[in-house]
Order: C-alpha cells, then sequence, then structure tokens
C-alpha cells in the first residue's frame, strides 16, 4: 500500500491512500504558505488539533463541500456541528478506530505569547 503525504502550508498536511484521504488542520485561503487550491482538497475526513484560526480556517468550507467528517476535540466538534457539518467529538486521552486508522488525542501544549 502507498501512503501520499502532501504539505498544504502551515501546519496543514493531507495524508491518502487509495481508499482513504484525511487533512489536517487545513489554512489555505489567504494563507500565503499554501500549496494548493481549496478546491483541490478531495478527503472523507478533516481532522483539527485545536481551535487556532490557523487551524481550522477552511475545515467547514473542506468538510461542507466534500460531506467529510470532521474530527476535533468535544468542545470544537460540537461548535462546528452546530454549523451543519457532520462531526466526531472526541476527548483528550480517547482512541478511536476509522476507516483510514486510528486516531488518539493527546493533550498538547504550547505558548502563545510574542517576544
Amino acid at each position: 500500500m502507498s501512503i501520499r503525504i502532501r504539505f498544504l502550508g502551515q501546519s496543514g498536511v493531507q495524508i491518502s491512500d487509495r481508499r482513504h484521504s484525511i487533512v489536517i488542520d487545513p489554512w489555505i485561503t489567504g494563507n500565503p504558505l499554501a500549496t494548493v487550491k481549496l478546491k483541490d482538497i478531495h478527503v472523507q475526513y478533516v481532522l483539527l488539533t485545536h481551535g487556532h484560526e490557523d487551524h481550522i480556517a477552511d475545515a467547514l468550507a473542506i468538510a461542507k463541500r466534500n460531506r467529510a467528517t470532521i474530527i476535533a476535540v468535544y468542545e470544537l466538534a460540537t461548535y462546528l456541528g452546530r454549523k451543519g457539518v457532520r462531526t466526531f467529538p472526541m476527548n483528550i486521552g480517547g482512541s478511536r478506530r476509522f476507516p483510514f486508522g486510528t486516531v488518539k488525542v493527546t493533550e498538547a501544549l504550547h505558548s502563545s505569547s510574542v517576544i
């Protein structure tokens, strides 16, 4: 089985094999580092690591256009689900097997300070 990993700019990545395709943290529109156009992303799942704008900016548009499921931490999935997309909420520490593989939600701490 071959797997294709495509860098989309910033923190965005698309991972595909012959049957499945997922995108992680898509920010394409208005991103000077974007390597693709939004219309060129075809996926079944959108994975979001957290709710910062530069990680979720195009999640709704991609999910709606592709009828994809957004996988995210519970609060973010609930928020996006209210905007008309299918979501799969998860909690930190939880894991779930999906058709493309297993997702495990881990806590990640990072600063947001400016030097």
